[in-house]
């Protein structure tokens, strides 16, 4: 099992990521060891079985947490959710909507005419041009673009940035969702 944790290290984690879906094969093989180690510690220390149990407790409580609040989140209706929502209560039907960047809201078509751009800096030339009555975009690329100077470019950043300031210069904010951070998801963040 160590070979393998070694062998996957080495070939698959080498890089820059924006998501850890990669580290997922990783997490049996972690906590079987983990699990190992206990069971050889509470074995080793007969005398001190008390403290290996209190370590294990404290072990497991911040995945327990994380857990808890997965949980949480998946019961929770994400943001894209809650702007559908709150588009088809406040904004008339026909209304012209330009869906900026790649994660956003589903829109039935039959409901309002959308356009959509995957490449933000193309998509937000074309919105400038085009007859949109409203912009709906995601922070889920710029935060990642900007919390992290590693996973970005200094010409993707400086684009995210523009981007920013024209929606916010030329635009009107009609309403905005908090994003739900995880534990430590902005401690790197920059802007």
């Amino acid at each position: 099992m160590t070979l393998y944790l070694l062998v996957y290290t080495v070939l698959a984690l080498p890089g820059k990521r924006l998501q850890a879906n990669l580290l997922l094969p990783l997490i049996a093989p972690l906590a079987l060891l983990a699990g190992y180690g206990v069971v050889r510690l509470y074995e080793r220390w007969a005398a001190r079985r008390q403290v290996v149990i209190a370590l294990a407790v404290l072990l497991l409580a911040w995945p327990a947490t994380l857990s808890a609040l997965f949980v949480y989140r998946i019961a929770t209706p994400d943001t894209r959710l809650r702007a559908q929502a709150w588009i088809y209560a406040h904004v008339p039907r026909g209304t012209t909507v330009h869906l900026l960047g790649p994660y956003n809201v589903p829109l039935d078509p039959l409901d309002y005419a959308t356009t959509q751009s995957f490449d933000r800096s193309a998509g937000l030339e074309a919105v400038q041009r085009a007859d949109t009555q409203i912009i709906v975009t995601s922070d889920a690329r710029p935060f990642v673009a900007l919390r992290d100077p590693a996973l970005a470019s200094d010409a993707v950043r400086a684009q995210e940035r523009k981007i920013r300031e024209i929606l916010q210069t030329e635009w009107t904010e009609l309403v905005r969702f908090k994003r739900m951070s995880w534990p430590g998801q902005t401690s790197r963040r920059t802007t």
